[in-house]
């Protein structure tokens, strides 16, 4: 009787630990994934294949960084069209 408890029990922790590695192997694939995508915007920034792997706080502080940058050249481009805008203005 105790015997067959045990192997059954045994059998459960066998079936547990297999749930177990199969939720760990789909997560790796998943947080693969992510890394490819999100490898593929900084390419954009970059504008060229990006061939090592970076942990995702780097491929993101990365983005976020030339995000910044590309917003800025947009806020200062917006800015001096209208500075153009104003002298042409005044030349009329």
């Amino acid at each position: 009787m105790k015997i067959q408890q045990l192997e059954s029990m045994n059998q459960q922790s066998s079936s547990n630990m297999s749930d177990a590695q199969n939720q760990v192997k789909e997560k790796e694939t998943q947080l693969e994934d992510l890394r490819t995508r999100i490898t593929v915007v900084a390419e954009l920034f970059e504008k060229k294949p990006i061939k090592q792997k970076y942990s995702f706080e780097v491929l993101c502080d990365f983005i976020h960084d030339k995000a910044k940058r590309l917003f800025n050249k947009y806020d200062n481009a917006l800015k001096e069209k209208k500075q153009f805008q104003e002298e042409k203005g005044h030349y009329y």
